[in-house]
Order: C-alpha cells, then structure tokens, then sequence
C-alpha cells in the first residue's frame, strides 16, 4: 500500500473528505484462476490488518474456513497490520476505507452472479457460506472496509 501515514495525515486533516482508496489487489478479476477465492482472500487479509486479530479470525472462519493455508494468510496479514502499525496510523481516522477496484454489484446485485456460484460449487462451500459472501460482497461494494472499528 503507498504511503499510508502520508494518506491517514490527509484524512485527518480534511475530516470531510470521504477517502474511498482502491486497492489494487482487492477486486474480482474473470482471469483469476479462482476470482471468488481470490476475492475473498484479500478481504480476509484486509479486514485482519484493518481491523485487528478477532475481527480477523471471524472473517476467516466466515469467508474461508480453517485450511492451513487460510491459516498462514492470515499470520501474513496480522504481521502486515503489526509492521505497518496500522492500527496507530489509523487512530483516529474516520473518513478512509479500502474499496475493491472491480465493480461486483450492478442495480444492487452481483455483477457475475453465477461466476460466484460457480466458485462456490467448486469451493465445497454450502448454502449458507455462499449467502455470508453474497452479504459481505454487498457490504463492501456499499461501504467499503473501514478504518472503524
């Protein structure tokens, strides 16, 4: 991420600005292998730097499931969150969210609705799991993840 103290000052000093960063590995790109996963592994990433430990672990075990490799992302993505010392950087901030750089809902629904289903089918996923994307897709295309808490 570029210069994130640089961008929190500026949030901080303008308090009306709305800051909406898109980050460019936050998006859900058709040429991905597996966009859906993709997808929601940066958003898992994301919320566990943004947003600490328990806020972390819930969005794994929401979105991705205890794999090992679930697991390590998000390891990776706390130490991220510690080395950056995002949670002193954005002490404070209430005017800067992190956006996915693909538009994924059209007229309030998902962009490729059965590219996700796809992916969901081949994930494993069930029902219910495929409903927790579906709502945090819509929740992150309307707010974005937040520096608040």
């Amino acid at each position: 991420m570029p210069d994130l103290p640089t961008l929190a000052m500026f949030c901080k000093q303008n308090p009306k600005i709305k800051m909406r960063y898109h980050f460019e590995n936050f998006g859900f790109y058709r040429t991905d292998q597996n966009p859906t996963l993709n997808f929601l592994s940066s958003s898992m990433a994301l919320t566990t730097a943004l947003h600490g430990n328990e806020a972390g672990l819930v969005a794994m075990r929401t979105l991705l499931g205890p794999q090992v490799w679930t697991r390590v992302l998000y390891r990776e993505a706390k130490h991220w969150g510690e080395i950056w010392n995002i949670k002193f950087v954005l002490k404070g901030v209430n005017n800067f969210s992190i956006w996915p750089t693909t538009q994924l809902v059209v007229d309030g629904e998902p962009s490729n609705p059965q590219l996700l289903i796809n992916d969901a089918e081949a994930l494993g996923a069930s029902q219910e799991c495929s409903d927790d994307w579906l709502h945090c897709i819509h929740m992150w295309i309307t707010n974005g993840i937040s520096s608040l808490e």
